[in-house]
C-alpha cells in the first residue's frame, strides 16, 4: 500500500470520526429538547388539575383549591432542588455511597454533570409535582390550608424520592434501569413506564390515608340517629361542570408528554412512543365509554362525571404499561378498568370515606390493576426493546407462563402502599397534633375561602343556613353548661 493510498485512508477515518461526532451531538440535542417538550407537557397537568378541581368543589372553596394548586408546584420544586432529587437520581459512579434505598448526590444541583442534570431535574419534578397534586383532589373542601403545604413540602422531599428511586434509578433494588448492581435488584425489576406505581399510586395512598384522617365533610354521610329521623345524605356536588371538563381535556392532552416522554422516544426508539401514546388513547377512550354505559343502565341517564372519570382511569392505568402491551390489550385493559373504578367507588362510600373528587379509585385502584394487567399481558418483545435489555426478560404471563413478573410486581406495588401509608400517616398525624388538619365546623360550612384564600363567590343560602344552625347547637350547648 503507498503512501498516497494510506493518507486517503486516514483523512476517511478522520472525516467519518468527525461526522460521527457531530451526529452523536445531534441526536442527543434532540432528546434533550424532546425531553424538555415532555416536561412542559406533564407541567401542563398543573393547568388542568387546577380546572377539574375547581370545578368538582363548591363555589365556596374555589379560592382554596386553586390556592394548593398554584403554591404546590412552587413547593414540590424547591423541595425537589434542596433535598428530592438526589435522593431519587444521586446515583452516579461518582455518588459517595452508591445503595439500593436512595441516592446520595445532585443535592441542590451540585454534580459534575450539572448543565444536563438539569434536563432530568425538571422532567421528574414534573411527576413529582403530579403526584402530589393527586392528593390535594381527596383531601379538598375540609383541610387546612398551611396543613396541606407542610404535607406537601414532606412528600415531595422523602416520600416520593424513595419511591422513584427504588423503581427507576440506576441503582433501585426494583428498577430495571439498574444493570449494574444487579446483586440487590429484584428479579428484572418492576416495570414501570411513566409512573402508574411511582406517581398515582403513592398519589393515591397519600390520598387514602389522608382522607381517612380528616374524615368526612360535614352533611356528605349521616349519622344513624340522622338517618333515624329521615334526613338524606347530599352528594355535594361541583359548582361548575365546564370548568371540570376543560380540566379534564387538558389532562388528556398532558398525559401524552407523560407517556410519551417516558416510553422512549428520546432513547431513539420513536416507535414505542407511538405505541404509548395509541395505547393511552385506546384505554382512555375504552374506559370512557364503558363507564358510560354502565352508569346510564343503572341511572337511566347518560352522567358526565363519571364519563370523565372513566377517561382518566383508562388512563391511569396503561400509564405503568403503555411502552410494553399491545393496542389490543390496552382496549381490554380500559374496559375491564371501568368496572374496577366504579366498584372502588362504592366500596369507598360504603365505608364512608370521603373523596370529593374520587381521587382514591381513579388513581390508587386503577394504577394496581394497570400493573397487575401489565404482569399478564406485557410483551417479551416489547419489554425487551424498551428496557433494552440484552437478555430475553422475564414478561407477562399470558406470553411465558412465568409467575415472576406478576409477583415481582405485587412485591413493587406492596411496597408502595406500605411506604406511602406509613409516611403518610406520620406527616399528618404530627401535622395534627401541631398545627391541626382541618379546618372548624364554622369556616368549612360558611366556606375555607371565607378565611383561607380570599371568596371567590358569595355564600350560598344552604349555606347560611346550616351555619345557623351550627351557631344555634353551640349556644344552646354552653346555655346546658
Amino acid at each position: 500500500m503507498n503512501n498516497a493510498t494510506q493518507l486517503a485512508i486516514q483523512s476517511l477515518n478522520q472525516t467519518l470520526q468527525e461526522l460521527k461526532a457531530s451526529t452523536d451531538g445531534n441526536i442527543e440535542d434532540t432528546n434533550n429538547g424532546f425531553l424538555l417538550l415532555c416536561g412542559i407537557l406533564v407541567f401542563f397537568m398543573q393547568c388542568g388539575f387546577a380546572f377539574l378541581e375547581a370545578g368538582s368543589v363548591r363555589a365556596k372553596n374555589v379560592s382554596n383549591i386553586l390556592m394548593k394548586n398554584l403554591v404546590n408546584a412552587c413547593i414540590t420544586a424547591l423541595g425537589w432542588f434542596f433535598v428530592g432529587f438526589g435522593l431519587s437520581f444521586g446515583d452516579s459512579a461518582n455518588a459517595p455511597f452508591i445503595n439500593p434505598i436512595f441516592g446520595t448526590e445532585n443535592f441542590l444541583l451540585l454534580s459534575d454533570n450539572g448543565l444536563q442534570r438539569t434536563i432530568e431535574f425538571f422532567y421528574q419534578w414534573t411527576f413529582c409535582a403530579a403526584a402530589t397534586s393527586i392528593v390535594s383532589g381527596a383531601l379538598a373542601e375540609r383541610m387546612e390550608l398551611s396543613a396541606y403545604f407542610i404535607s406537601n413540602f414532606f412528600m415531595s422531599t422523602l416520600t416520593f424520592p424513595i419511591v422513584a428511586h427504588a423503581v427507576w434509578s440506576r441503582t433501585g433494588w426494583i428498577s430495571p434501569a439498574n444493570t449494574e448492581y444487579t446483586h440487590f435488584r429484584l428479579f428484572n425489576g418492576m416495570y414501570d413506564v411513566a409512573g402508574g406505581g411511582v406517581v398515582h399510586l403513592l398519589g393515591g395512598v397519600y390520598g387514602l390515608v389522608g382522607t381517612i384522617m380528616l374524615k368526612p365533610r360535614i352533611g356528605r354521610f349521616l349519622s344513624k340517629e340522622q338517618k333515624e329521623k329521615g334526613l338524606k345524605s347530599t352528594k355535594l356536588y361541583g359548582h361548575n361542570r365546564t370548568y371540570m371538563i376543560l380540566g379534564g381535556f387538558l389532562i388528556w392532552f398532558a398525559w401524552y408528554g407523560f407517556n410519551a416522554g417516558s416510553a422512549g422516544i428520546a432513547q431513539g426508539q420513536s416507535q414505542l412512543g407511538g405505541l404509548s401514546v395509541t395505547n393511552t388513547t385506546l384505554s382512555g377512550c375504552t374506559c370512557a365509554v364503558v363507564t358510560m354505559i354502565i352508569q346510564c343502565i343503572r341511572l337511566g341517564y347518560y352522567n358526565l362525571n363519571e364519563t370523565l372519570n372513566g377517561i382518566l382511569a383508562g388512563c391511569v392505568c396503561v400509564t405503568p404499561i403503555c411502552g410494553y402491551i399491545e393496542p389490543w390489550a390496552a382496549v381490554v385493559c380500559g374496559c375491564f378498568c371501568s368496572v374496577v373504578y366504579l366498584n372502588s367507588k362504592s366500596l369507598l362510600e360504603k365505608l364512608k370515606i370521603d373523596d370529593p373528587l374520587n381521587a382514591i379509585p381513579i388513581h390508587g385502584f386503577s394504577s394496581i390493576y394497570g400493573i397487575l394487567f401489565g404482569a399478564i399481558f406485557g410483551k417479551p418483545e416489547l419489554i425487551k426493546n424498551y428496557y433494552n435489555f440484552s437478555f430475553e426478560p422475564y414478561a407477562g404471563l399470558m406470553y411465558t407462563g412465568s409467575f415472576i413478573l406478576l409477583v415481582t410486581h405485587i412485591i413493587g406495588i406492596l411496597f408502595i402502599v406500605v411506604w406511602g401509608a406509613l409516611m403518610a400517616f406520620l406527616t399528618f398525624f404530627i401535622i395534627d397534633r401541631t398545627v391541626g388538619l382541618r379546618v372548624s365546623s364554622f369556616i368549612e360550612i360558611e366556606g375555607l375561602d371565607f378565611t383561607q384564600a380570599g371568596q371567590a363567590y358569595p355564600s350560598s343560602a344552604a349555606d347560611q343556613k346550616m351555619l345557623m344552625d351550627v351557631v344555634l347547637d353551640e349556644a344552646k350547648k354552653k346555655h346546658k353548661k
